[in-house]
């Protein structure tokens, strides 16, 4: 469905309200001019209440009162005096703000010259009042004007003048002035009828909303139309916005780009650094606070990948591994089984429309002469593929802390699941054989965390790019673990012989699955 735009529906609202008022005098009209012409006559009560069930349908049954039809005339020509009067009034005071103000003369306001140069239109229209208090509004019934105070403009910078203008370009444009007359009138007539008046006071709401629409199109600056409006509404002193739990920070930050000032605060001591820096360094220290952090950030990256280097090493190719995809293991407890399972809840690596990939596995049988399938446990071998469709993709291994093996389809429990991380410190290490390390092989992997794909970014070409592991990646993650043992040591002051095979912290049972 097409959506309507705000100086639609003020004038659906419009033509709603004048429609409403013009069936209400019709009716009462017509009760009061054929109501008395049959017999026998009614009380005023009864004719009152005979009247509002014609209006809705209810009866066909005639007023018959003559008490009564003068009764309706009365009120109909006392609120047409009402609606007229205040009409009258409302002309009165528009005739002498237009008096009061002066037609604009460029030169005199700098400000108000920089803001026009963008609206240059709105010139002929234009009048400045002498006034401290800020002012702005558009009066006037057939050529409506533009009447802006010296307060405001002297309060207001070019842009948010500019969309002050804009906005009331917007009422000049859609002739609002003469529409609010009408609904005044409308309302004012209609008095006993509630809904007229309700429907009257939205059209005045969504006329605002359309020519803030209209200052938007025209300036293409919506922060300077909020910013304007702070000020008209509060003055010198703007408002001050409290939040006490801000998290990133988005409220007081619209809160200051608007003129507002903002009070900010969050239990998290990161968001807290978060707040200081967005809140309070960079709207001290400006554009050349930027400058100083992307300087700083290029020197420790710079650096960071030098000393890191080893530890993320490139792939022959000269593409450059990005993030590493982990999976806690459990192993199958059914008898004759004892497979790894890897803790996964899909095999989705990418589901971007024009780059899907996934992975798939195989079952590995081991075995050969003269062993027994049985006395080895199966393994999984996994490959990365292109999915046509997403039922090709095969389902998780990890339902409800459930884990289903997939060589046997044996279901392990969440207690025996639960178990098993906790024997491996939460799991999300990888266990190296090491035994082999003093003979010039590196440790192979025996168990802990599976590292099941690589996603890497290669030079020249867009978008991320997957891999299987090789004997590389845990190499590099070997090497990572030992140079953390080092640092770890020199941090706790202990020296390298002291720790012989400490191993590595842990991370908890909450502990991260990717690296």
């Amino acid at each position: 469905m097409r959506q309507c735009t705000a100086a639609q529906r003020a004038t659906r609202l419009f033509w709603g309200v004048v429609g409403s008022g013009v069936l209400v005098v019709s009716s009462v009209t017509l009760v009061w001019l054929f109501g008395s012409r049959s017999t026998p006559p009614m009380t005023i009560l009864a004719a009152c209440v005979t009247m509002m069930q014609q209006v809705w349908g209810f009866t066909s049954q005639p007023v018959t009162s003559p008490a009564f039809a003068g009764f309706i005339l009365l009120g109909l020509v006392a609120s047409a005096a009402w609606a007229g009067g205040r009409g009258l009034r409302a002309w009165w005071r528009t005739r002498r703000l237009l008096a009061r103000s002066a037609p604009y003369s460029p030169g005199r306001w700098p400000t108000l010259d920089a803001a026009l140069a963008t609206l240059p239109y709105a010139q002929q229209r234009l009048r400045t009042l002498s006034t401290a208090p800020l002012v702005a509004c558009t009066v006037g019934l057939w050529r409506p004007q533009i009447v802006l105070s010296t307060g405001l403009i002297a309060a207001l910078s070019p842009p948010e003048l500019g969309a002050v203008l804009g906005h009331e370009w917007g009422h000049v444009h859609h002739r609002d002035p003469l529409r609010r007359a009408l609904l005044q009138f409308c309302s004012d007539l209609g008095w006993f009828v509630p809904i007229v008046r309700v429907l009257a006071q939205d059209s005045a709401r969504v006329m605002e909303d359309a020519a803030d629409d209209m200052a938007v199109a025209l300036t293409r600056q919506p922060l300077d139309l909020a910013a304007a409006l702070v000020k008209a509404a509060h003055g010198e002193e703007p408002p001050l916005v409290v939040d006490p739990f801000a998290g990133g920070g988005s409220i007081p930050l619209e809160a200051l780009r608007v003129g507002c000032e903002a009070f900010a605060s969050d239990l998290n001591p990161v968001a807290c650094l978060i707040l200081k820096v967005m809140l309070e360094d960079i709207p001290r220290h400006g554009p050349e606070l930027a400058e100083d952090l992307r300087r700083v950030g290029a020197e420790i990256k710079r650096k960071a990948e030098k000393e890191l280097a080893d530890l993320y090493p490139k792939d022959p190719d000269g593409a450059m591994p990005i993030a590493y995809l982990w999976a806690r293991t459990v192993r199958c407890e059914q008898p004759g089984c004892g497979a790894e399972i890897p803790l996964m809840r899909s095999f989705w690596l990418s589901k971007k429309a024009n780059r899907k990939r996934a992975l798939r596995y195989k079952v590995i049988k081991k075995g050969g002469a003269g062993v027994s399938p049985a006395t080895v446990a199966p393994s999984l071998e996994f490959e990365i593929f292109e999915p046509k469709m997403d039922k090709e993709v095969p389902g998780g291994t990890v339902t409800r802390a459930k884990a289903t093996c997939l060589c046997c389809n044996m279901v392990l429990s969440p207690d025996r699941v639960r178990a098993q991380l906790a024997a491996q410190r939460g799991g999300a290490d990888v266990i190296f054989d090491e035994r082999q390390s003093g003979t010039g092989f590196q440790p192979v992997r025996m168990g802990g965390a599976r590292l099941l794909a690589v996603v890497t970014l290669k030079p020249g070409e867009q978008g991320r790019f997957y891999r299987l592991p090789t004997a590389r990646d845990y190499e590099a993650v070997w090497k990572a673990t030992k140079a953390l043992e080092k640092k770890v040591a020199q941090a706790s002051g202990l020296s390298e012989s002291d720790t012989g095979e400490t191993p590595v912290p842990h991370l908890s049972l909450d502990g991260a699955a990717a690296r």
